[in-house]
């Protein structure tokens, strides 16, 4: 993940596995992104990234807190690296699904990520075609899977 989105034009240095002043919570990977014509021009400049390598589906629980992590830190853009997915499907919108459609609500930009998805990419101009596909995705559908 460092390395992909690290490869992207406009994207600072990642800060990796801080916790916070209250030892209450872990963020994986934060970005500062200050592009604004390349690269991630649609996501704002700060972005939290929670990588969750597991061999299910990612669930309501947890995506919730990964919600909650973000409107902490003022953060409107996040991106989940759910190894397998996350629960729910994009009919319904229920589960996990749930709560990224109202995290958008609110203005909270949450885009999921697959293991297999990130495997695929091969440079920085092909991270950036995915995660506008799901930005896209987001806005029209209300989930970006």
């Amino acid at each position: 993940v460092c390395q992909l989105f690290g490869s992207v034009p406009g994207v600072m240095p990642p800060v990796r596995n801080v916790v916070d002043f209250a030892e209450g919570g872990e963020i994986d990977v934060f970005f500062g992104n200050k592009s604004v014509q390349t690269g991630f021009w649609f996501l704002p400049i700060s972005i939290l990234v929670e990588c969750k390598n597991w061999r299910g589906k990612v669930g309501s629980e947890e995506m919730r807190v990964f919600i909650d992590r973000l409107r902490e830190r003022a953060c409107k853009a996040g991106i989940m690296v759910a190894a397998h997915g996350i629960t729910g499907d994009n009919n319904s919108l229920k589960s996990a699904r749930r709560h990224i459609s109202r995290a958008l609500e609110e203005g909270t930009h949450v885009l999921v990520v697959s293991l297999d998805e990130l495997s695929q990419l091969k440079s920085a101009r092909e991270v950036v075609k995915l995660l506008l596909d799901k930005w896209t995705r987001l806005h029209a559908f209300l989930s970006s899977i």
